[in-house]
């Protein structure tokens, strides 16, 4: 291993860069607004969750490279299931199930990341700026209504973090991992499907990203329907507090727009039963 200024960048998300750093690994590199304790958390959760779980890559070490923080990870030589959905449409139907049988193999895993759902949420909504004090007083009340549970949630689980290898598939990214009810982190998924963008791309990269990949999460739900037996209902009670939480996070202004209007929308309604 060494310094990646030596590498080339080979990716990059909303809050990291990923380089090439030696032979079989990468270093995911975070952007400088990322706060430390995030990023140990991050690598602590890996580490809990590689030991349980085969398919992800095994993060090796906490490093800094000038002022910024990072974690080796193993590298995983393939590609991820946004591109190969992208450049197979006719096997879209195969992908799409696969995407969806990964989650339901890991939500059946009870693994303990000591990091509740609830407690995520309520944090991330407690550090959101778009919404006032009322607002997220009667969104953390509602979650306290809902499901207790300790199943396994990514809580991040789109096709980019999905790796392929040798045939075999690798979930990446564990930043946001926590304990607690699948169903929200079916709904965490079919929000990013539905209003989910990425940043660093152009705008008709975003549209054409959009569509296929609001395309991919009805086809993932209604796959995930098939195999678990869940109900929609169950998904869409989460659909508030997911909504809410994920304004914590760097995201584009559009979508930003879109969230608020969404989460005052569902508070809305939410008045209306009570």
């Amino acid at each position: 291993m060494s310094d990646p200024k030596e590498y080339k960048m080979i990716g990059q998300g909303n809050t990291a860069e990923v380089y090439q750093y030696g032979e079989g690994y990468i270093l995911k590199l975070f952007r400088e607004s990322m706060p430390m304790p995030a990023i140990e958390l991050e690598y602590r959760i890996t580490k809990i969750v590689q030991e349980h779980y085969e398919e992800v890559p095994k993060a090796l070490e906490l490093v800094e490279y000038k002022k910024r923080h990072g974690i080796v990870y193993e590298q995983i030589q393939g590609v991820n299931l946004i591109q190969l959905l992208s450049k197979n449409a006719l096997k879209m139907k195969e992908y799409t199930k696969m995407f969806a049988s990964i989650h339901v193999s890991l939500h059946q895993k009870e693994v303990d990341v000591h990091y509740s759902l609830k407690d995520k949420l309520k944090r991330d909504i407690d550090s959101c700026q778009d919404l006032n004090l009322r607002e997220k007083e009667a969104i953390k009340q509602y979650i306290d209504r809902l499901p207790e549970k300790k199943q396994l949630c990514h809580f991040d689980f789109h096709p980019g973090n999905i790796m392929i290898a040798d045939q075999k598939p690798y979930v990446i990214d564990w930043m946001t991992a926590c304990t607690g009810d699948a169903n929200a982190d079916v709904a965490r998924t079919m929000l990013l499907m539905q209003v989910g963008e990425m940043m660093h791309i152009n705008r008709l990269k975003q549209f054409v990203l959009r569509r296929l990949t609001k395309k991919i999460g009805n086809d993932y739900f209604r796959e995930y329907q098939r195999q678990t037996g869940i109900l929609r209902e169950e998904v869409e009670d989460w659909i508030l507090p997911v909504a809410a939480a994920r304004l914590s996070e760097w995201i584009t202004d559009h979508e930003r727009v879109r969230l608020v209007t969404l989460v005052r929308k569902k508070l809305a309604e939410l008045e209306k039963k009570q």
